[in-house]
């Protein structure tokens, strides 16, 4: 059985037409709980509960990967991405907690 949650240190993008944020390893976090992921940049929070998201996919940039966040909140920038420095073990964790994962 799964602990209640899991705490993982990254990176972040999140943009959309008019604002882009960057936030390098270790300045981001998630946390992955059954019922939504909380994910913490420097000064700014995302709180996205299981049922508005309707895809993690998996994104790849030169030598990292990241977990693609699509979502139904119109108050969220459209794209969010952290960026895991142990993706597989991210993976793992969702997984455990009922997460579907498209790839």
């Amino acid at each position: 059985m799964a602990e209640d949650s899991f705490t993982q240190r990254g990176g972040i993008t999140v943009a959309d037409a008019f604002y882009r944020l960057e936030a390098t390893w270790p300045f981001a976090s998630i946390r992955v709980e059954e019922s939504q992921l909380i994910i913490r940049a420097p000064f700014k929070q995302w709180i996205i509960p299981k049922e508005s998201i309707r895809r993690l996919g998996k994104r790849g940039l030169l030598f990292r990967t990241g977990l693609d966040i699509q979502h139904s909140i119109d108050a969220y920038s459209r794209i969010i991405v952290f960026w895991a420095g142990r993706f597989a073990r991210l993976k793992v964790e969702l997984e455990n907690r009922g997460y579907e994962l498209d790839f």
